[in-house]
């Protein structure tokens, strides 16, 4: 059998050398993905924080389950397309199964939620101001592309009536909307007009969508938290109501 001339220029793989090497008993690997197992700890996972392992599906539901133990991450959807003039609405359904006592929530201090919804626009030069331009160039500079320019924040709150609603005393551009306490352990169906919030609380001048994202967070009061989020989507507006409460709204059902 003949073989081609590049057959004898070929070289040996540095990989397949490395993997070999690291399989000798007198090497001990420090490779990020091939570590010397005798050198790592003994973990028992039964005593693992919740917090590791913060997200995952539910159980019996499709949905997502969401875990805080005195921890905060946020999970989010990038959004492209979505037309709020014809879909303002944003439905979910959501359920928390471990609530916080938190009546600081309003705080910096204590600024904690067993579960927030985001929807959050792209930053809009031409809408800023120049120091908050200034201080987005600075965050960008920090956290990479997603920094938001506005966000509506949807909150299931531990006090605050449905429709209340405060900036973010952390001062970066959000608004928080409770969407009120509810007992734990109960579905509720929410609605929200995103857009009629945004011109309520930012103006009419509305920048592009950016994403939708879900968090739970407990790091603040070091407490402990868990929530389910799902069925997301953007709807069409539903028809007029009387005056009365703000159109952010929930519904409960077993």
């Amino acid at each position: 059998m003949a073989f081609s001339e590049r057959v004898a220029r070929l070289k040996s793989s540095l990989i397949r050398e490395i993997l070999a090497a690291a399989q000798r008993p007198e090497v001990m690997s420090f490779a990020g993905g091939l570590p010397a197992e005798p050198m790592l700890p003994k973990v028992d996972w039964a005593e693992m924080p919740a917090s590791m392992g913060q997200y995952g599906m539910s159980e019996g539901e499709p949905a997502l389950r969401a875990v805080a133990d005195c921890s905060a991450s946020a999970m989010y959807l990038p959004l492209d397309g979505v037309d709020l003039d014809a879909t303002p609405t944003l439905s979910w359904r959501w359920r928390v199964d471990e609530a916080i006592d938190n009546p600081g929530e309003r705080t910096r201090a204590a600024d904690d939620f067993a579960a927030r919804v985001y929807v959050t626009f792209r930053f809009d030069p031409a809408l800023a101001s120049f120091t908050e331009r200034l201080k987005h160039r600075v965050a960008r500079a920090v956290f990479g592309d997603w920094v938001w320019g506005r966000a509506l924040v949807y909150v299931w709150s531990s006090s605050a009536p449905a429709g209340t609603s405060w900036p973010n005393p952390r001062g970066d551009g959000s608004r928080i909307v409770s969407l009120g306490p509810a007992p734990v352990g109960t579905w509720r169906d929410a609605h929200v007009d995103v857009a009629a919030d945004f011109a309520r609380f930012f103006g009419a001048k509305r920048p592009a969508l950016q994403a939708v994202a879900v968090m739970t967070d407990t790091d603040q009061t070091c407490s402990r938290a868990t929530a389910e989020f799902a069925g997301f989507r953007f709807e069409a507006a539903e028809p007029p109501t009387p005056p009365g409460p703000p159109r952010s709204q929930v519904s409960e059902r077993p």
